[in-house]
C-alpha cells in the first residue's frame, strides 16, 4: 500500500520566522508517495519524529491505518508500516459511503485525523462499513509485550437512523478520555447530521450519546446542517465547529456552532449559532476546520468569498473582489454576548492561491499557517496549491501580512494540498498530505528549515 520517500523540508515556529525573515528559501527534500491508495485527512506526530495517518484504497483493500518513520543511521528514505487494513465489513471501511446517505452535498472527499490518548492507542472513524453499513468510531492499541500487531476494537457502529451516519468530521478526546464527534447525516429525517459522544465504561465498553441532531429544533430560527469539519474543545469542555449547509436553506454555506455543557445537575447541551453564512456570493463558503486561540478567538476559513457569475466562469472565484478565500476571526463577547465577526485576510488572486481550507494551525507570535487547495501561480496549469502564513499587525498597523511559505509544483512532487489543518511536533516540523502526486496518488509531507 506504501510506496517510499517522504517530505519536503522548511520548518515551523521560530526557526521558520526566523529564517523567513532573513530571506532564506526552503531545500526541496524528497517526498513519501503512496501508490494504490490516497492518504486521508491530515497526520498524527508520534512524538518521535514519526506521524500516523490513514489512507483509502483503490486497489481492491478498503483502507489502512499507516505509521511512517524516519530514516535510521545510514538510511535515506523514511519507512511505511500498515498498522492495520480495513476489511470494509464490521470492522470499517475507508473507501466510500452507505448509499443510503447524502454523500453527494460533500464538496471535498472523506478527509479526517486520528486522535491518541496518554496510553499511545490511536481513534478514528470510517464513513462507512461496520455492523450496519454507515460508519465506525474504532481504536487502534499498540501491541502488547511480545507482540507486533495491533488490536482494532470498534467503539460504535452507526444504525444511519437518529443515532446519525457517515462520521466524517475526526474526532476529539478530553481529559476524561471522552470522545467527541460528528457525522453528516442521519439524526432528524431530514439527515441534517448530529453532534455525538462516546464516553468509556468500566470493563471496556463504551456509551454513545447524541449531544444533537441538526434541523430545525422547536424555538431556534436557524441550525446548520452537514457539520463537515473537525471538533474543538475549548475552556469548559465547549464544543466548536462547522457545517456546510443551513437547515433548510440551499443557498446556505454553513454555519459556526458552539455547544456549551449542561449545567450542574442538568442533561442536555445548549447550542449557539455564532456566525451563519446565508448567501455564498456574499459572505462566503465555510471551509472545514477551526483553530482556537489561548484568548478564546476563533479562527476559520471562508473557501470562496464571491463567486464570478459571468458566462462560462460558474463556480470560479472573482478575484477582481479578492473572492478566492479568506481567513476570519470571532472574538468573544465583551459583555453583549454577541461574537465579532472580521475578515483578516481575503486571497485577491490565484497567485496567492484559491480555495483556502482546513483551518489554520497558530504558530509563535501569533502567526497562522495554512493551505490553499488550488492556486499558487497565475497559470492554469501551475495552479496546485501552496502553504501560507498570515503574520499579525505591527503595532500601529491594522492589517495582517501574507506570505507563501512554500508553492506546490504540478509536475515535480505532491500537489492539491488536502482539506486538513497542518499539524507539527513541537521540533520546528510542520507536516500534511497530497491528493495526488508525481508518479503517484498522494503524499505527505514536512516542512522544516
Amino acid at each position: 500500500m506504501l510506496a517510499a520517500k517522504l517530505a519536503f523540508s522548511l520548518g515551523m515556529g521560530a526557526a521558520l520566522l526566523a529564517a523567513s525573515q532573513a530571506g532564506a528559501h526552503p531545500k526541496q527534500m524528497d517526498i513519501y508517495t503512496f501508490s494504490g491508495g490516497r492518504p486521508i485527512g491530515g497526520v498524527l506526530p508520534d512524538g518521535q519524529g514519526g506521524v500516523y495517518g490513514m489512507q483509502n484504497d483503490t486497489s481492491g483493500g478498503f483502507g489502512a491505518v499507516y505509521h511512517l518513520t524516519p530514516p535510521g543511521a545510514g538510511q535515506t528514505e523514511w519507512a511505511g508500516t500498515t498498522l492495520y487494513g480495513f476489511s470494509g465489513g464490521a470492522d470499517g471501511n475507508l473507501n466510500g459511503v452507505n448509499n443510503g446517505t447524502d454523500f453527494y452535498k460533500i464538496p471535498a472527499p472523506f478527509a479526517n485525523e486520528l486522535v491518541s490518548d496518554s496510553s499511545g492507542a490511536l481513534y478514528g472513524e470510517t464513513p462507512s462499513g461496520g455492523a450496519n453499513g454507515f460508519g465506525t468510531v474504532f481504536k487502534l492499541t499498540p501491541p502488547a509485550s511480545g507482540q507486533t500487531g495491533w488490536v482494532e476494537t470498534v467503539l460504535y457502529s452507526f444504525a444511519g437512523q437518529a443515532d446519525g451516519a457517515t462520521p466524517y468530521g475526526g474526532l476529539v478526546v478530553d481529559h476524561r478520555g471522552v470522545l467527541f464527534g460528528t457525522t453528516i447525516a442521519g439524526g432528524v429525517s431530514d439527515g441534517y447530521g448530529t453532534v455525538f459522544r462516546l464516553t468509556p465504561n468500566a470493563g471496556g465498553t463504551w456509551s454513545h450519546n447524541v449531544l444533537h441532531r441538526f434541523g430545525h429544533a422547536a424555538g431556534k430560527t436557524i441550525d446548520g446542517s452537514v457539520p463537515f469539519g473537525d471538533l474543538v474543545l475549548g475552556a469548559g469542555g465547549v464544543l466548536y465547529g462547522t457545517t456546510q449547509k443551513i437547515a433548510g436553506d440551499n443557498r446556505g454555506s454553513g454555519v459556526v456552532f458552539q455547544f456549551t455543557p449542561p449545567a450542574s445537575g442538568g442533561a442536555d447541551w445548549s447550542e449557539t449559532i455564532l456566525l451563519a453564512a446565508p448567501n455564498h456570493d456574499k459572505l462566503g463558503h465555510m471551509a472545514r476546520g477551526l483553530a482556537l486561540d489561548a484568548n478564546g478567538i476563533i479562527y476559520g476559513n471562508l473557501g470562496r468569498t464571491a463567486l464570478d457569475t459571468r458566462a462560462g466562469r460558474a463556480h470560479r472565484c472573482r478575484r477582481s473582489v479578492g473572492g478566492c478565500g479568506a481567513v476570519f476571526t470571532l472574538t468573544p463577547p465583551a459583555s453583549d454576548h454577541t461574537w465579532t465577526f472580521t475578515t483578516i485576510y481575503q486571497f485577491p488572486d490565484f497567485d496567492t492561491g484559491r480555495y483556502a481550507c482546513g483551518g489554520v494551525l497558530p504558530g509563535p507570535h501569533g502567526v497562522l499557517y495554512g493551505v490553499t487547495q488550488s492556486g499558487g501561480d497565475q497559470r492554469k496549469r501551475g495552479s496546485v496549491g501552496n502553504i501560507y502564513r498570515l503574520t499579525p499587525p505591527a503595532a500601529g498597523a491594522s492589517s495582517w501580512t501574507e506570505s507563501e511559505v512554500y508553492r506546490f509544483r504540478p509536475h515535480y512532487e505532491g500537489r492539491f494540498p488536502s482539506c486538513s489543518r497542518l499539524s507539527h511536533d513541537g521540533n520546528d516540523s510542520l507536516y500534511g498530505t497530497t491528493s495526488d502526486a508525481e508518479g503517484g496518488t498522494g503524499a505527505v509531507f514536512e516542512i522544516k528549515q
